[in-house]
């Protein structure tokens, strides 16, 4: 106590010194509680989904070619589901978000994130507003839909509930059928979701091949298999890795 006391009365003999003491207390607290609010927002605040805690990601390797990833084509992904034991429910999502324009007011670029139709209802993720995807939206020559951020549907829309149904231009006329909900950002920093296969095909599906010729996809699964594995089966995986790492969940895949 005799000690604070003199600290104290040293202080108030030296007013410039405690001035400089005091404001570099204060900037280092707050430039602490600001890296600690960004950490929080990026790594430890949870996505509002059910059952994190199950969800896993994955992708190929191909230790031939030293290649320790490699993205699964729409065609391999659907195998992947409609065959693995270890899945209780999987969906699709790109390896990295994709850049689009949206022609609102004053163009602007935006993330698209390519997912498929049971993404949502695998993350265990249901839209603020309006509906997820559902299978119709995902087949070849689908009419072109999207969901919206919570964060994009406040400063670009103007948080309008009337949003939903309506028509907007993003790389073309798409009708928004959702909103996510405030704290969803997965993959990191998406601003608009689309359904992939319409964007694999094109327009009219005249592309249709590329659901087997090109590899640009994650998987997503529930799993029921509590641990990591390597995956032996049919000659479309060469050897696929099982992620459970907070951090795969919940950052944007690649930056191209």
């Amino acid at each position: 106590m005799l000690t604070v006391r003199r600290v104290l009365r040293g202080l108030g003999q030296q007013r410039g010194y405690s001035a400089a003491v005091i404001v570099t207390l204060a900037l280092t607290i707050g430039t602490t509680t600001a890296i600690f609010s960004a950490v929080y927002a990026i790594l430890l605040k949870p996505l509002p989904i059910t059952r994190p805690d199950a969800l896993v990601i994955c992708w190929e390797r191909a230790p031939e070619q030293n290649l320790s990833v490699v993205e699964l084509s729409y065609r391999a992904f659907d195998e992947w589901r409609l065959h693995s034991r270890s899945f209780t429910t999987a969906a699709a999502v790109g390896s990295s978000t994709w850049p689009g324009v949206l022609e609102r007011g004053e163009p602007a670029r935006v993330a698209t994130a390519g997912v498929s139709a049971s993404f949502f209802e695998t993350l265990g993720a249901a839209p603020a507003l309006g509906r997820a995807f559902t299978p119709d939206d995902d087949v070849p020559n689908a009419a072109p839909v999207t969901i919206l951020s919570h964060s994009v549907w406040t400063t670009r829309f103007g948080a309008d509930p009337s949003v939903v149904g309506s028509r907007i231009e993003m790389d073309g006329a798409r009708t928004v059928v959702g909103v996510m909900p405030q704290g969803f950002d997965y993959p990191r920093g998406t601003d608009f979701w689309i359904p992939v296969v319409p964007v694999l095909t094109g327009p009219a599906g005249e592309r249709a091949a590329n659901l087997g010729g090109i590899g640009v996809l994650f998987v997503v699964g529930g799993c029921a298999v509590a641990s990591r594995r390597r995956w032996r089966g049919k000659n479309w995986i060469n050897s696929a890795h099982c992620s459970r790492n907070r951090e795969s969940l919940t950052s944007a895949h690649r930056s191209w």
